[in-house]
Order: structure tokens, then sequence, then C-alpha cells
């Protein structure tokens, strides 16, 4: 079974997120799995499996991931599909945005064309010295929280559950291209 984790990331909290999706389901025998930048994805026929993933800005998906759902939504509708979003910061229900899912409605249609088995959205982190000088004022002026709000255990049960599903999968079963 060959899976890749393609995601967006503007600060790399996503990226380490998609990392930890991708070391998860190599703790499965027989998964070979590929991490890469949406942006730099130059095709899926290799691909049994894809998880995509993006950071959201401002309820956004980063530009690259919805370039890449654009481009391949055809083969990802018939291709086992996982989507994952990161972003909300805090721990409490509080501090994130009320409104915050893993498929923004402006991508919706686009994600239903794709028919993911699963969608989930992970909190985020806001690390201030990555920020630009425009990103820190935004963030003062709308009191994001600092800190790593990832929860990493979650993470890993998510991969876990898409590991588990691609293991009982039968190579015959498996969508082609």
């Amino acid at each position: 079974m060959k899976i890749l984790v393609a995601f967006s990331s503007k600060h790399n909290s996503t990226a380490e997120i998609a990392g930890e999706i991708a070391d998860t389901l190599r703790s499965f025998s027989g998964f070979e799995v590929d991490v890469k930048d949406a942006a730099v994805v130059l095709g899926l026929k290799p691909y049994d499996a894809v998880v995509v993933g993006s950071a959201i800005y401002a309820g956004h998906w980063q530009t690259e991931a919805v370039s890449f759902l654009r481009r391949y939504k055809d083969q990802l509708s018939r291709k086992l599909v996982w989507v994952f979003a990161s972003g909300p910061l805090g721990t409490d229900d509080s501090l994130a945005p009320r409104n915050a899912t893993a498929v923004p409605e402006d991508i919706r249609e686009l994600v239903d064309l794709i028919h993911p088995r699963s969608t989930i959205l992970f909190s985020g982190k806001l690390d201030p010295s990555q920020l630009g000088l425009l990103e820190r004022t935004i963030s003062k002026v709308v009191r994001a929280p600092d800190g790593d709000f990832r929860d990493w255990d979650a993470i890993r049960s998510w991969a876990t559950s898409i590991g588990e599903v691609l293991a009982e999968i039968e190579p015959a079963e498996v969508p082609t291209n």
C-alpha cells in the first residue's frame, strides 16, 4: 500500500502534523508513505491512498492545498482520501473560532467531490518568532494565544484509524486511477 501525505504549511506546524501522520502510518506493515508539500506533488498515479491537509488562516486553506485539490480532484475522487486541517489556537473552545471547520465553506463543494473518508480539524501552534510584522500585529489585535496547542495523541489516533482501515483492504479492493 503506497500512501501520500500532502500538506500546505505556512510556518511548519501543519508540516509537522503531516510528518506525524506519516510516521504513524509507517508503523503499519506493508505501508510505504511519502510526505510532500502539496505544491511539489507531480502526480497521484503511484498512490493507493492520499491524506491531504492544510493550515487554516482567517478561515481559509492555503492556496497551494486548494490548488492541489483542484488539480487532482478527478483522481482523488477515485482514491481513498482523508482530509485534515490545523489552525485554531487554545485549549478552550472559547479561544478557537466558533465556526472553525476542517473544510471551510469556500472549498466545501470541491472537497465533497473527492468524497473523503473523514475530515478533521486539529488545533495549531502560534510562535510569534516565526511571524512577520503584519502577522504579529494581527495576532495581537485578535488576541491570539501564543503556544503549541496541537494534540499529538489525537493526531496519532486519527492516523492510526486511517492505517486500520487501509490494513483491512485487500489489494483488489483498492480503487484505481
